[in-house]
């Protein structure tokens, strides 16, 4: 999920999580903030704030809300750490879905890009999903784009942004282009990478999404 800051991308993730919570899936949420009131919503959800957590198999709580504590350059090797082992449980155990919050955050600050793009290229046979979020299509691992199946962008006019995501699997460049470039607020272009169908959607801000 591509869009600036605002746009509604982290309402859209947790549509998402509703179908995957529908599927029974067991869900980590990692959250990077030292304060983001739209993930805490999920804590009503029945998620389980946890700074860290050290059983990923079946035994495991099914929905966690990973987050280590934030705001203190201290924190930055700490969060590193818990993050790093969860992919590693995660991936190990298979089978959980994994909402990267702030995805360029967690590849460049703390220096998960490797982590990451292993698991863009690889998860998929440990029948783990991915959903990622990240304000620009750029600093994060290309992989993020070309291994998904579902891709969801947010308005976008900006020429170089434009390049980076208009080649998404079997989905026209040149439709993609115009269409992301038509969208308003709160507007997503979905993407299907494997049908190359583009649909345009719309999500609500926080406030009404959490009214409702």
């Amino acid at each position: 999920m591509i869009a600036p800051t605002g746009m509604g991308k982290t309402v859209l993730a947790k549509r998402v999580l509703n179908y995957r919570e529908s599927r029974h899936a067991y869900i980590c949420v990692m959250a990077t903030k030292p304060v983001d009131e739209e993930l805490s919503e999920l804590e009503r959800r029945r998620y389980m704030r946890v700074k860290d957590n050290k059983i990923w198999t079946a035994a495991s709580y099914p929905r966690l809300l990973l987050w280590p504590d934030a705001g203190s350059f201290d924190n930055l090797s700490e969060q590193r750490k818990r993050f790093r082992s969860a992919l590693q449980g995660m991936w190990k155990a298979g089978k959980w879905t994994v909402h990267l919050n702030e995805l360029r955050y967690l590849t460049d600050n703390l220096g998960l890009k490797r982590e990451i793009n292993t698991l863009y290229l690889q998860a998929r046979s440990s029948k783990m999903s991915l959903i990622g979020e990240t304000q620009r299509p750029r600093s994060v691992p290309l992989e993020a784009f070309s291994q998904s199946s579902h891709v969801f962008f947010g308005p976008c006019r900006d020429d170089e942004d434009l390049k980076r995501i208009s080649g998404i699997g079997n989905a026209n460049p040149k439709i993609v282009r115009i269409v992301v470039q038509g969208l308003e607020r709160y507007q997503f272009a979905y993407v299907n990478a494997v049908t190359g169908n583009v649909v345009v959607t719309k999500t609500q801000p926080f406030t009404l999404a959490k009214a409702s």
